[in-house]
């Protein structure tokens, strides 16, 4: 299967140099964490400071009722007047009722109190006009009938929404606790409701109290583990950047020793061949003197090979692009390796759809330069002869142009398939390892890809993808 590699769209290839590439910009883990765990710290932070805030001003509103609740039920049990206080009606109702009202309405912050009878009417209220009336629409008052107590906080901006709070004026804090407090006999028995509306001056200013230690104790707590959690970041970040540091260095020194390695196994046969010419001219006649000096003139141009191989793969030139049909490039490849190709007996075909629409935006000297690698390697794995087939379709509507080179040469091993794109990668007794690897730069430098598909001992197809110019 032949290796892919992501392309872009064909224009940006006439609108920036090689040199001017985008690249990604770095993972700044650092920023990255600094900024994340801030928003996600302070969010988890803020929730339970609300979350526990709201649970404290709750809790310590509903104990406030409890005690209330306790106060008021030690009073009714301790004077034996549970039934008289809801019951108008009983001769000992109001001596009953002066006693534990003097005593109700003494609690700190009330200043208004009713008491609901078990028919939900009000017998009795610190507010007079409230006396006898009964509110058919009240929940609050329900659960107080079913045994349980209730309290909240009210303000004043919402005192309109329940008749029960008609004509209720409030001196200094805008806010009020309203409970309704079930009262029970001796026996355990519901005997009536009492309602309190009471200032909670110095309940908030021990609700706010709390609160702001609760505040407190989130803010530093989060700033903590954000302090903690950043410095074992930077720590660890630093590490990885040395690591990093360390990384580059030693992978940077085995490519200059796969380099050295590739050009001093290239240049040492040219060299070989030069000195033992050098030598024949000195001592030969001149017959062999003349062919020691072509051999010295084809050394020296297959060294000059390998330093313009390693100086075009490692340079960075500015693109220029205009309009080339790659069957075209294709076919003066194969014209300048004519004689190569005569020699060995190789059969060139050429299979192509249509020229319609079959431009791409591209270099003709470089693609020819990738085209030329690709054919030479195609032309050596067929030492004994063979069949070479150049292919091309797309263009037109598909928006793509494909280039197939393929031959039935030798074909490689899939760990040899792998590698056979990687620079100084070569099985040649005399090359570079440059070919494929700066035909493969070629192609992607004009927004293409190169894909490499070979059988052992059945051959190898190259293909080149390009976006069709529109």
């Amino acid at each position: 299967m032949s290796t892919q590699v992501s392309s872009s769209t064909p224009g940006a290839a006439q609108a920036r140099t090689a040199g001017d590439a985008p690249h990604p910009e770095p993972f700044n883990i650092r920023l990255w964490f600094a900024v994340i765990s801030f928003v996600v710290i302070g969010a988890l932070g803020g929730a339970f400071g609300f979350l526990m805030s709201e649970f404290v001003a709750r809790r310590l509103l509903y104990r406030e009722a409890e005690l209330t609740q306790e106060f008021l039920q030690s009073i009714i049990l301790a004077e034996h007047t549970a039934r008289d206080i809801f019951r108008p009606e009983t001769p000992d109702w109001r001596d009953s009722l002066e006693s534990f009202t003097d005593h109700m309405v003494g609690l700190p912050g009330v200043f208004r109190a009713n008491l609901y009878s078990l028919d939900r009417r009000i017998v009795w209220s610190t507010d007079e006009q409230m006396t006898g009336r009964r509110f058919d629409v009240n929940s609050e008052l329900e659960v107080a009938f079913r045994g349980e107590l209730f309290t909240e906080v009210n303000s004043i901006s919402e005192i309109t929404v329940k008749a029960e709070h008609e004509a209720l004026r409030l001196a200094g804090s805008r806010r009020f606790i309203e409970a309704y407090i079930p009262m029970r006999d001796s026996a355990g028995e519901l005997v009536g409701v009492v309602e309190l509306y009471k200032s909670p001056a110095a309940l908030e200013a021990t609700i706010r109290s709390a609160q702001e230690m609760i505040w407190a104790s989130v803010a530093v707590g989060a700033l903590v583990l954000y302090a903690a959690l950043y410095w074992v970041v930077r720590r660890g970040a630093r590490v990885i950047e040395r690591q990093q540091q360390q990384l580059m260095t030693m992978e940077t020194m085995a490519a200059l020793g796969q380099m050295a390695g590739a050009i001093a196994h290239s240049l040492r046969n040219p060299l070989a061949g030069l000195r033992s010419s050098a030598e024949l001219v000195s001592v030969g006649d001149v017959e062999t003197a003349k062919e020691a000096s072509r051999n010295i003139i084809a050394e020296a141009d297959r060294m000059d090979r390998h330093i313009r191989d390693l100086l075009s793969y490692t340079r960075n030139e500015k693109l220029v692009v205009q309009p080339v049909d790659p069957l075209d490039v294709a076919r003066t490849c194969i014209t300048d390796a004519r004689a190569v190709i005569d020699r060995r007996r190789i059969t060139v075909t050429f299979d192509e759809q249509s020229e319609a629409g079959r431009r791409i935006a591209a270099d003709s000297v470089l693609l020819r330069q990738a085209i030329a690698s690709i054919v030479s390697n195609a032309l050596e794995a067929m030492a004994d002869g063979g069949r070479l087939q150049v292919r091309v379709r797309g263009g037109g509507a598909s928006g793509r142009v494909v280039l197939e080179i393929a031959d039935d040469g030798r074909g490689m091993q899939p760990e040899i398939l792998s590698r056979v794109s990687t620079p100084f990668f070569t099985t040649k007794a005399q090359g570079l390892g440059l070919g494929l690897a700066l035909a493969r730069r070629i192609v992607e430098r004009y927004d293409g890809t190169l894909g490499i598909a070979s059988t052992l001992g059945q051959g190898t197809t190259v293909t080149l993808d390009f976006a069709a110019l529109r």
